[in-house]
């Protein structure tokens, strides 16, 4: 293999692990040094599920987004705190990675949020939904979960989209 094409791959794959690290983690394992606290999308240095690009899982000298700056992200719950995040695709779909709703139980015992900012707290305008459906890319493998790791979450009720959902 030619060194140009090798090091395509290896830039390829070190923005691949970068891109699936984020969202993952518990945010509410409290603050990770940037003097914020915990929010929606931060994660902790020490929990990547590929135990690889740990370093790269965050964003080092970032700062706090404005609310509503991404209104486009949901946080997906168990027992009401945050285990993967999620994009709003339409008013009852959300994209997510598969590895974060494979476990069969996930569409029972998980909510989506849209419209939150810090997850440590309930905020104003924020929408909790119930999970219809979960729909998995058929070529995913739990053994493998960095292939097709994709999967849309159908929502029970409709988003209804204003000044923090547009």
């Amino acid at each position: 293999m030619p060194p140009q094409e090798s090091l395509s791959k290896i830039l390829l794959l070190i923005i691949l692990g970068f891109c699936l690290g984020q969202g993952h983690g518990n945010p509410m394992e409290g603050n990770q040094g940037n003097g914020t606290g915990s929010r929606c999308g931060a994660e902790p240095l020490n929990r990547n599920p590929f135990g690889i690009f740990t370093l790269l899982s965050r964003i080092v000298g970032g700062k706090e987004a404005a609310r509503g700056s991404h209104a486009w992200m949901a946080s997906l719950r168990k027992q009401g705190r945050h285990f993967c995040g999620a994009t709003i695709v339409s008013e009852v779909w959300v994209l997510t990675a598969a590895h974060c709703v494979a476990d069969s139980s996930t569409k029972f015992f998980s909510t989506v949020v849209v419209g939150c900012h810090d997850v440590s707290q309930r905020e104003e305008g924020e929408q909790a939904f119930r999970i219809k459906s979960i729909i998995i890319h058929p070529e995913f493998d739990r053994r493998k979960p960095i292939n097709y790791d994709i999967a849309l979450i159908e929502l029970e009720k409709e988003i209804i989209f204003g000044n923090i959902l547009v």
